[in-house]
């Protein structure tokens, strides 16, 4: 609070949250509001396609709906490195992969954002295993095997492995 009320001298201190209801209110009642709308996807699909992005539906849910990410990763081919990585990770939880070639995998794999890649396919599975309508699925294309994964996969299982890769992605 004290930082709030007594900041330093050209200090502006920026707060976001997804709810400010849970910004307790002394907290509030010191800061100007501003809300901010998610975005239409409809002009960045647009401005995707004047790039020259090809697929950029599927590049922009890739990107968590942040248009430049989503050039970014499609220069790159992303989607090809994605759907390696996808098919690795089923072939890893039913077995057929030892999980240090994965390992070996995702190190090769360095410059994608493989960990939050899993991060949401695990959110998906929780999502189909929570009964969650096929639109709120992050990864629409993989659906399918995202169902035979939410079957194949324990509750606590799935909670354990993405606990742990949150952890892991607070280390980048």
């Amino acid at each position: 609070l004290k930082t709030l009320e007594e900041p330093s001298e050209n200090t502006t201190l920026i707060l976001i949250a997804h709810k400010i209801s849970t910004v307790p209110a002394t907290i509030r009642s010191r800061c100007q509001t501003i809300s901010v709308n998610k975005l239409d996807r409809q002009p960045m699909l647009h401005w995707l396609e004047k790039q020259g992005c090809q697929q950029a539906n599927q590049y922009l849910a890739l990107s968590n709906d942040v248009p430049l990410k989503a050039l970014n990763l499609s220069e790159m081919d992303a989607l090809e490195a994605r759907n390696i990585l996808f098919k690795a990770f089923l072939n890893l939880i039913d077995g057929e992969t030892d999980p240090l070639k994965f390992s070996e995998l995702l190190i090769s794999m360095k410059e994608f954002p493989s960990v939050s890649w899993i991060i949401s396919w695990l959110s998906d599975v929780i999502k189909i295993n929570s009964f969650a309508p096929d639109s709120y699925i992050n990864n629409a294309e993989l659906n399918a095997d995202l169902k035979v994964l939410a079957k194949k996969l324990h509750s606590k299982m799935i909670y354990k492995l993405f606990d742990q890769l949150m952890a892991i992605s607070q280390l980048d």
